[in-house]
């Protein structure tokens, strides 16, 4: 291969260290420098049924989505590729022609009319692997110097993986992370401190590529439809700063507009890193649909964090500045109802004393038009 498109590899490489929208981008790239008709970079953890796929392109999608439920934890390329040696990539079929007749051969990779393939290990720790492969279709030739190539980037692939640890937390934690955001069933999306997505659930993915909220940047930074992209930056850096301990709100929420008159309410919830006392790492941007008014303070309170409509008509009253024994007085109620409701909106809110309800309540009063 020239030189320079060595050196094109090897800048995209290490962009990925940190960079998840260049990650996203190695396999393909690298794919066009080797004629490559698919390729992906993926983790396994097959004991908590994870996988994340870092980069991938020319798959089937159908087949991909079947991948988890027929074959995580039983692909048999990978089991082929593990028992080889650890320093090169490999044609894995010719190393192992036995592959040809294993189930998945025959109803993953055939189905897609792939023959030729080219891999490595990257990562194999505590039951979690990382490989990166690549695949031509039937009747093309063979890899032959794209070998030597990608293995001279094999070194370069390995450390960015040991270098994206270490940014991000541990391995464990990072699969757990993608654990959790595919549990939950709101749209999430884990932004980096520079504000580029890092990973998203499938919610998020469906929420994005609908179009109607938010979008993903050429860079991979979220943004928002409309012009409140501005209004957007300042809450995520103050989430960024902020800490729960001390904050006057445990997060920052804002209401975002999507097309068709659409609301939803956005909370920016900061997520401590390991070891540095309390300082948020990564940010979870949670979006919640809404269906009321922007101008209706407490219908958006009620719906954003579950209240009921006292619970939401006592926070917008304190929010307004008011005391809480005026509000039992108003209600009919007396002032222990007041309080009992008041507990509930700290626990529904996340906050723990009223100050900190004061505060996220007057988030919602003072949106922009």
């Amino acid at each position: 291969m020239p030189l320079a498109v060595l050196n094109d590899a090897l800048e995209l490489i290490y962009r990925s260290v940190d960079d998840d929208a260049a990650l996203s981008r190695l396999a393909p790239r690298l794919g066009r420098m080797i004629g490559a008709d698919a390729g992906d970079i993926v983790t396994e953890r097959p004991q908590d049924d994870l996988i994340v796929t870092h980069s991938s392109f020319g798959f089937d999608p159908a087949f991909l989505e079947n991948y988890d439920s027929d074959f995580l934890g039983e692909n048999t390329w990978f089991g082929a590729l593990r028992r080889l040696p650890a320093d090169r990539f490999h044609t894995v079929e010719d190393r192992a022609p036995v592959l040809r007749d294993t189930r998945y051969f025959n109803e993953w990779v055939r189905p897609q009319h792939f023959d030729q393939s080219l891999g490595a290990v990257l990562d194999c720790a505590r039951g979690q692997y990382t490989w990166i492969g690549f695949v031509r279709e039937s009747g093309s030739p063979g890899f032959g110097s794209e070998e030597r190539f990608l293995t001279d980037l094999l070194p370069h692939l390995r450390r960015m993986m040991r270098l994206r640890r270490r940014l991000f937390q541990t391995d464990e934690e990072r699969m757990e992370a993608y654990a959790v955001l595919d549990r939950l069933h709101l749209p999430v999306f884990l932004l980096q401190q520079d504000f580029r997505v890092s990973a998203m659930n499938d919610a998020a993915e469906s929420l994005q590529a609908d179009d109607c909220f938010v979008h993903l940047s050429r860079d991979g930074r979220l943004t928002i439809e409309g012009a409140r992209n501005d209004i957007l930056m300042r809450k995520l850096r103050r989430a960024a700063r902020t800490d729960g301990e001390s904050a006057d709100t445990p997060f920052e929420s804002m209401v975002i507009h999507g097309k068709g008159g659409q609301l939803a309410v956005m909370h920016f919830i900061p997520l401590p890193q390991p070891g540095t006392g309390g300082a948020a790492g990564h940010i979870a941007a949670v979006v919640r649909p809404v269906d009321c008014p922007k101008t209706d303070v407490a219908c958006l309170l009620a719906q954003a964090y579950d209240l009921t409509d006292t619970e939401a008509r006592l926070a917008n009253f304190i929010g307004s500045g008011a005391a809480l024994c005026d509000f039992a007085a108003a209600a009919g109620m007396a002032p222990s109802t007041a309080r009992w409701h008041l507990k509930n909106i700290e626990q529904k809110t996340g906050t723990s004393r009223i100050e900190q309800v004061v505060a996220l309540v007057r988030n919602f009063q003072s949106l922009p038009a």
